[in-house]
């Protein structure tokens, strides 16, 4: 398919040759079948609630950041992204799909910056997938920040000590904040 998208929401969609973090996505994303459940869940969450903006946290190469504007569900997306190689991937990424003047990238997410953001937009969908940081980084605080959000998280309990505890107690706080909901790939 010439590293294009070749089904599904994001059909047509130009990938990025160059990819620093999902080589072995690459087949899934050209099918456009990676992690449709996740897609198709940014999807719904748009039609029901009509939010313009999209916010995703460990962008990696911008598969999503990028698809969710090249296929305009979302006017305006931000990403944030540790790793510049990364950071690049998706502003070339924006670029070669036309959609750059749509996409912000930034480094890593901190609370101040969210917190900023939080103030101008009243509403957002969130995406986090950050490898196992998120048991750390989602904590009361940030939680409390985000309530009124729509949030989408990876979970990754294999990836630190006690990820399983983590993962339980995650949930437990999340639920005092967010109606909760554990989304299964099939």
């Amino acid at each position: 398919y010439n590293m294009k998208v070749a089904y599904g929401p994001f059909k047509g969609m130009i990938l990025n040759k160059n990819v620093s973090w999902s080589k072995n996505d690459l087949i899934t994303q050209t099918l456009g079948t990676y992690e449709e459940h996740v897609v198709q869940e940014l999807i719904d969450i748009n039609k029901k609630s009509k939010l313009n903006t999209f916010i995703d946290i460990g962008a990696a190469d911008g598969f999503f950041a990028v698809g969710m504007a090249y296929a305009k569900i979302y006017n305006e997306v931000i990403a944030y992204e540790i790793n510049t190689d990364g950071q690049k991937n998706i502003i070339n990424s924006g670029i070669i799909n036309k959609c750059e003047h749509k996409i912000k990238v930034f480094g890593k997410a901190t609370y101040k910056q969210l917190s900023e953001l939080m103030k101008r937009k009243k509403k957002t969908v969130i995406l986090i997938d950050i490898e196992g940081f998120e048991y750390e980084f989602l904590n009361n605080k940030m939680l409390m920040l985000l309530k009124d959000q729509f949030i989408i998280c990876e979970l990754h309990p294999w990836e630190v000590d006690n990820g399983y505890e983590l993962e339980d107690n995650l949930i437990k706080i999340a639920s005092k904040f967010f109606n909760v909901k554990i989304l299964k790939r099939e």
